[in-house]
């Protein structure tokens, strides 16, 4: 991931959530549609496209958006 957009756009292509990137400081429980099935499906695309390993904990701390891309750099 070069950028927060870049994540955005990952969100938005696996997810199917209509994301924008004014989004990315909102708490997840105020976005429609996000669970933690979804989180789970975005951890794993997120270390096919990076090729790191992702720590499933500092996803699951995340409060948003901007928490997960901080937390995969």
């Amino acid at each position: 991931m070069n950028n927060v957009t870049d994540l955005v756009h990952l969100i938005q292509d696996v997810l199917e959530l209509p994301i924008a990137e004014q989004d990315i400081n909102t708490p997840f429980d105020q976005l429609g549609g996000w669970d933690s099935l979804g989180l789970l499906r975005l951890i794993t695309s997120i270390e096919i496209r990076t090729g790191k390993k992702v720590s499933v904990l500092s996803m699951l701390q995340a409060r948003n958006i901007q928490d997960i891309y901080e937390s995969i750099q």
